[in-house]
């Protein structure tokens, strides 16, 4: 909630993944086993088609010094969805209607 708040008072709005928080994750492998690296890029690459924003803005960096394995996660997945969100190879079929995949 307070993350929301912050949003609000800045004019930012915010987009979640459909992964679920699941707990404290020591590292990156973690999250993945938990999440899945295609589940969760899926997510943030159709919300990037959808929403088309000006600008992604994440607070975890693509490295170990994000903390915790679901900022690492955010991290590495910010930098990944860029590229691929332009890039019709990838899920060609999304789009605002698309449904979510069956497994990744």
């Amino acid at each position: 909630m307070e993350l929301l708040k912050a949003g609000e008072y800045y004019g930012v709005e915010q987009r979640w993944s459909m992964v679920i928080d699941y707990g404290f994750s020591k590292t990156l492998a973690e999250t993945f086993k938990n999440w899945t690296h295609d589940r969760y890029f899926y997510d943030i690459v159709r919300i990037i088609r959808t929403e088309r924003p000006l600008i992604v803005v994440t607070s975890h960096p693509n490295s170990p010094a994000a903390g915790h394995g679901n900022h690492q996660a955010t991290g590495r997945v910010a930098v990944e969805v860029l590229e691929a969100a332009g890039d019709p190879k990838y899920f060609p079929s999304s789009s605002k209607k698309a449904s979510v995949p069956g497994p990744l």
